[in-house]
């Protein structure tokens, strides 16, 4: 998006008309995304390494560990939405007010997190496996945290540009800040949605299977360090990629468990396309722009 911008940007009112700090901020955040999302993944991954694969009795610290990390994902997410959040709702509250909500959603999301782990049955098969097992509900929960995410991101990235045409249309003026009619945003769900269901395999297999081994508890820390880089993204006005983010989260969990266990080849070819595909968007918007002025000029 941020390429086609640009390149249309450029052959419509020049060099001149780009503003190139923003451009250079949203470069940084492609950067410092993945790595910061990475260190958040490499580090719970660490933790749970520690404290529960490592242990003598792992299914035991998985049950006193585990409620800790749902109760960190309600707290994080209320804070995303109830602090100068949901303003349309009249619910964006102030930082005292969404920090006592949050804490006690967070509280709720501890209790549910011990009512989880602690129905699951021990069983005679290897520790390690169970407490995998186990994880299984604390990855559906961060598995939402990341649609959440995603999202909060992603949607207002696709469309971004397209509610900046319709509200010129409707006003007849340029403004900086304009409320998205909501029939933009649910259009953008729709799309993000489609396309995650005819061609997000490609991706999710990518992903989830060929850049290191993936596990419940290594896909709750991959996912976990995703969705709380990219609300802190959000809340900057990042349009970053939640993909990107994914990778470097992914990319941390397997360093967790040495170089050796990522697919360096995989991430080399990843890289590769994110490099290509910044021009490629450029030259395909530059292309379709000058289409249409020779057809409506």
């Amino acid at each position: 998006i941020i390429g086609g911008v640009v390149g249309f940007g450029l052959v419509s009112v020049g060099i001149a008309g780009i503003n190139w700090k923003v451009v250079l901020f949203v470069v940084l955040s492609w950067i410092i995304s993945p790595v910061f999302g990475g260190i958040i993944a490499f580090t719970i991954f660490s933790i749970i390494k520690k404290f529960i694969l490592s242990s003598k009795e792992p299914i035991a610290q998985a049950r006193k560990v585990g409620p800790f990390f749902t109760g960190m994902v309600g707290f994080i997410l209320s804070m995303a939405v109830f602090y100068k959040g949901l303003k349309h709702l009249h619910l964006d509250l102030p930082l005292i007010e969404a920090l006592l909500v949050s804490l006690c959603i967070g509280a709720g999301g501890f209790l549910l997190g011990t009512f989880l782990l602690r129905r699951y049955k021990e069983k005679d098969t290897d520790p390690y496996y169970q407490v995998e097992k186990m994880a299984n509900p604390l990855q559906v929960i961060s598995a939402g945290f990341q649609a959440f995410s995603h999202g909060a991101n992603d949607v207002a990235n696709a469309i971004g540009p397209v509610a900046a045409i319709v509200i010129v249309i409707q006003t007849q003026k340029v403004e900086m800040q304009v409320a998205i009619p909501l029939w933009l945003l649910l259009l953008g769900g729709a799309g993000l949605a489609f396309g995650i269901y005819t061609w997000g395999y490609r991706v999710m297999e990518t992903v989830g299977k060929k850049i290191t081994s993936i596990t419940p508890t290594r896909g709750f820390s991959a996912e976990f360090g995703t969705a709380t880089t990219v609300l802190i993204c959000s809340r900057l006005g990042m349009p970053v990629s939640t993909t990107h983010v994914a990778v470097g989260n992914i990319i941390g969990v397997g360093l967790a468990r040495g170089i050796s266990a990522i697919n360096l080849d995989v991430i080399k070819k990843i890289f590769s396309a994110w490099i290509i595909s910044l021009p490629a968007a450029g030259l395909f918007a530059v292309a379709i722009y000058l289409i249409f002025c020779f057809l409506f000029t």
